[in-house]
């Protein structure tokens, strides 16, 4: 059994905006363009090389934990197909990659403005191009899975033990701004 994990503090915002917006377009009342301005949610981007592991992971993680407090998306430079094993560790502890795509960064360039990014990887950090606008940039430069050589044991401990680490540095990530994660 999966236990979801919720964000305390926003389910009653939640409940809040979508009460408060119904009542308005309900009653054909207007509502003023900054408040709902200021209840968007934050676009977050995860960005690696290929988009096949580190981001795919990072990108499910995030959306599990604070995905109603950012907009979270995943991207790569050269994307290329999931990685099987990324998709296999992610199982184990209960998150589904079947959905996810690999995605080019430039198929978000000029169509979304991000206010977070977070590069993955080393190359992720040289290749990541100058993006107007950014709130927040973080690099936490993890070794590329996909590099990793070993058996095949081996390979797929190394991908436990890097979503175990992106797991840590997530949570991390949310309590350093406060939002607090209820297991």
């Amino acid at each position: 059994m999966i236990i979801k994990k919720k964000i305390r503090q926003s389910e009653s915002k939640k409940f809040f905006i979508f009460h408060f917006k119904y009542i308005f377009y309900r009653y054909n009342l207007f509502i003023c363009r900054s408040f709902e301005q200021s209840m968007d949610k934050t676009n977050l981007i995860f960005l690696c090389t290929h988009n096949q592991a580190l981001s795919q992971m990072a990108e499910a993680i995030m959306k599990d934990l604070a995905s109603v407090v950012f907009n979270i998306y995943s991207a790569g430079f050269e994307a290329k197909e999931i990685h099987p094993y990324a998709i296999k560790v992610m199982e184990e502890k209960g998150y589904d990659l079947s959905e996810q795509t690999s995605k080019d960064l430039k198929q978000f360039l000029g169509n979304i403005h991000f206010g977070i990014i977070i590069t993955l990887c080393k190359r992720g950090e040289e290749q990541c191009p100058i993006i107007p606008g950014i709130s927040k940039r973080y690099n936490w430069e993890i070794k590329d899975l996909v590099d990793f050589k070993g058996s095949e044991d081996g390979k797929i401990e190394k991908f436990r033990e890097i979503r175990d680490l992106l797991e840590k540095k997530i949570k991390l990530f949310l309590e350093e701004r406060g939002i607090s994660i209820i297991l």
